[in-house]
This record gives structure tokens, C-alpha cells and sequence, in this order.
């Protein structure tokens, strides 16, 4: 969503509002402004060697997937799709070039099927971050967890 001027900033609104973000402050063409918060990126050990971290993670990763009020061109359909068939374009351009254990046209029947399966169960679309990662996640100065970076 970040790509697109008239898209720009939506997510993080989306993500403050729902008290997982800092508060935006403004947002232009050059960017956007968040409150400051004091605290720290989240490391690689926080996640794997402090179950109150990861349990908070979850609660908040959690909160993100349930909500469904973004509203955007596109949010009726699952992007998910469309990013795998642009890699498989870029992939099929290139299959000569693919590791020999790795078969063009058997990973693109896997991903057919996987979206026949997925597609049938109609399952919700929600919304994921896209970079959930140790380091976009903000541990606060009261050793809490409830901030995600956009």
C-alpha cells in the first residue's frame, strides 16, 4: 500500500487506531511522521528466548489479522495471489537458470493447487504486515510489547 500516493499512510492510520502503532502525525509525499516512542527494536533473542515476548507478538499479530476495516482499491481480493503469479512470470522468463532440484512447471502446479484449496475454503481475506520481522517490532520502555512499525 505504500506504493501508491493516494494509499500512502493508510495502513499506519489503520494500525494506530487500532493501538498497535504509534500515532501518525502527518503525512506528505516525503513520508510519514509517527509520534516518538521510547524504546527499542525487538532482536532476533528477544523473540526466541523470552516467551512473554513471543505470547505478546502473537496477541498483537492476531489483532492485526482480525481487523477488516481498511478500506482500498484491490482489499476485495487476496494480493497474495497476484504476487505469486508475478513471481512466476519473473521465474518462467528465467527457468533455465533455476537450481536442478527445482522444476518451473511442478512449482507452478503447486501453487494452482494450493490456490484451488485456499480459494474452496473461502476463508476471510485479512491483513498480514508484510515484514513482520524482530526488528519492526517496538519493545517500549515499560519492557511492553504492543507496537508494530509500518
Amino acid at each position: 500500500m505504500h506504493k501508491h500516493s493516494n494509499q500512502r499512510g493508510k495502513f499506519d492510520v489503520l494500525l494506530s487506531n487500532i493501538g498497535i502503532s504509534p500515532n501518525v502525525i502527518a503525512i506528505s509525499e516525503s513520508g510519514i511522521a509517527h509520534e516518538f516512542i521510547i524504546g527499542n527494536s525487538m532482536a532476533e533473542n528477544d523473540i526466541h528466548f523470552d516467551d512473554k515476548f513471543s505470547k505478546k507478538l502473537a496477541q498483537i499479530v492476531s489483532k492485526l489479522h482480525r481487523e477488516n476495516r481498511i478500506n482500498y482499491e484491490g482489499s476485495e481480493r487476496c494480493l497474495v495471489w497476484k504476487w505469486l503469479d508475478l513471481m512466476l512470470q519473473e521465474i518462467e522468463g528465467s527457468a533455465q537458470e533455476l537450481p536442478s532440484f527445482v522444476n518451473y512447471e511442478i512449482l507452478r502446479e503447486e501453487v494452482r493447487k494450493n490456490r484451488a484449496i485456499i480459494e474452496e475454503a473461502d476463508f476471510p481475506i485479512s491483513l498480514t504486515h508484510g515484514d513482520l520481522k524482530p526488528s519492526n517490532i517496538m519493545i517500549l520502555a515499560d519492557n511492553s510489547v504492543n507496537h508494530i512499525t509500518s
